[in-house]
């Protein structure tokens, strides 16, 4: 059993009608080979601008990509999330700081820790300082009603 044309030529006529609706003044397609086989067909297509060449190409590179997410069992959107998500992991890898910049967070961390136990062992010995001040205000008050009652 031959395959049907209708669905192939369809095919084609969409596909000419959306590349000239990009810009009819400006795109021309002919289609100057067919053949059958696996039905095929080759087209040509004169641009009449840069601009309209562009632009096709921009809108076939998007057909291309939809088809293929498509073919993956994918929707088009979720095939963009995934491309955005790899740009914005591209980007804050790039803003991680590098090794040397670690390494001098590390060391201003430590300096940091240090000098907070320093400060803690200053308050230490300041608080023993004001017990030994009181032992020896009491030492002295004791001496001196001492003195008082002889």
């Amino acid at each position: 059993m031959e395959p049907l044309a209708v669905p192939f030529l369809e095919l084609i006529y969409t596909f000419a009608t959306v590349v000239q609706g990009i810009d009819p003044e400006r795109i021309e397609i002919s289609i100057y080979d067919w053949g059958t086989g696996s039905k095929w067909a080759r087209l040509k297509i004169w641009f009449n601008s840069l601009l309209a060449k562009e632009e096709t190409k921009k809108i076939l590179e998007k057909a291309k990509i939809a088809a293929y997410a498509e073919l993956f069992d994918k929707r088009i959107n979720e095939a963009e999330l995934s491309r955005a998500e790899s740009e914005k992991l591209k980007k804050e890898a790039l803003q991680l700081p590098g090794a040397t910049h670690i390494d001098e967070h590390h060391r201003l961390d430590l300096e940091m820790k240090r000098l907070a136990v320093a400060e803690k062992a200053m308050q230490l010995q300041e608080k023993a300082l004001e017990i030994k001040m009181k032992e020896l205000d009491a030492v002295i008050r004791y001496r001196s009603s001492s003195v008082r009652k002889s």
